[in-house]
């Protein structure tokens, strides 16, 4: 019981310092970002994405992964 107790404590105390800093990462995002994260979650929610070339290239310059210092066996194994 204690430790339900302590994980909902800590939750609470989350949940609280995101809604303090919400108005501020609202701000700080952009409709471009939107559109690209929501172009990604609609092909990847149509289907198989392993050929969609576009998508790959989309995922990877969005997360960042050509700068992320990855090995070319890397993102192919995590791309195909």
């Amino acid at each position: 019981m204690i430790r339900e107790e302590f994980n909902k404590e800590k939750i609470d105390k989350i949940i609280d310092s995101v809604l303090e800093e919400k108005s501020e990462t609202l701000t700080n995002l952009n409709k471009g970002s939107i559109d690209v994260f929501k172009f990604l979650q609609s092909e990847f929610y149509k289907g198989d994405v392993s050929k969609n070339q576009l998508f790959k290239f989309v995922f990877c310059s969005f997360y960042r992964l050509d700068n992320a210092g990855l090995t070319p066996e890397f993102k192919k194994r995590i791309l195909n």
